[in-house]
């Protein structure tokens, strides 16, 4: 049994040595990502992150806002609309707290902008998607935004997660729409999968995939700032969920 268990050890303990190896390779791979979905010489006016709840900034999308923090002009405005306070629990309040200083921790390059709506958190919640598409289009006003959210499938299914995907689609701004993982195998490889490609094989090119030091960076950001989050599966996501460590559009 204690055999098994050294031995599961010693891999785990091999598998972050070539994690922690891989930073440039993985650096080169994100500026070459980064170029291909944004642009080198990017013209976008602002960023935009759509999210539904505080905690969604980090919990899903963390690889692709420091990617973008660290290569996008430092003049661009970042803005993050979330769609609902969190309030399901009644610690809306708290949350949106919470999410103001998630913010100050992950992105240090820029200034953000938050501004929080006020739709019902729910997993049965359908909202009137004219009435998002309509409260977006208050906020985002600029010509040119690029606008980061979930896709239609939500990640998880939530019905919040789909309804920021369908409102911001309907902005008509370019969009990148977050891939849903649907083979379970790779939704929880954690860090594997991602970074084997990309220093053993053929790199994915659509895929923002976080340093070691970025991962703990995010990872820092959540256990600080949202702490009314962090029971007890919440670990088990940031150590087996792709989503901390890589994004794919």
């Amino acid at each position: 049994m204690f055999g098994s268990f050294f031995a599961v050890v010693k891999l785990y303990l091999l598998l972050l040595a070539v994690y922690c190896w891989s930073r440039r390779r993985l650096e080169r791979h994100n500026t070459q990502v980064f170029e291909r979905l944004v642009g080198g010489d990017s013209q976008h006016t602002s960023l935009t992150l759509v999210i539904a709840h505080p905690d969604d900034e980090v919990m899903f999308f963390a690889p692709t806002l420091l990617q973008l923090d660290a290569r996008l002009p430092a003049w661009m405005p970042f803005r993050v609309v979330c769609l609902t306070d969190g309030g399901a629990e009644g610690l809306g309040q708290l949350r949106r707290a919470e999410l103001q200083k998630a913010l100050r921790l992950l992105v240090l390059e820029h200034d953000v902008t938050l501004e929080v709506a006020d739709f019902t958190d729910g997993m049965r919640e359908d909202w009137d998607l004219a009435e998002v598409r309509a409260r977006l289009g208050e906020l985002v006003t600029d010509a040119k935004p690029l606008v980061l959210t979930f896709d239609e499938r939500g990640v998880s299914g939530h019905r919040n997660h789909i309804g920021c995907a369908l409102a911001a689609a309907r902005l008509g701004h370019k969009t990148l729409f977050l891939r849903s993982e649907r083979n379970l195998l790779r939704k929880y490889s954690f860090f594997v999968l991602d970074v084997f490609r990309v220093v053993f094989g053929t790199p994915p090119p659509t895929v923002f995939v976080s340093t070691l030091a970025q991962y703990l960076h995010a990872l820092v950001a959540m256990v600080v700032a949202h702490r009314s989050q962090m029971v007890w599966f919440r670990w088990g996501w940031w150590v087996a969920s792709r989503y901390v460590y890589a994004n794919e559009y």
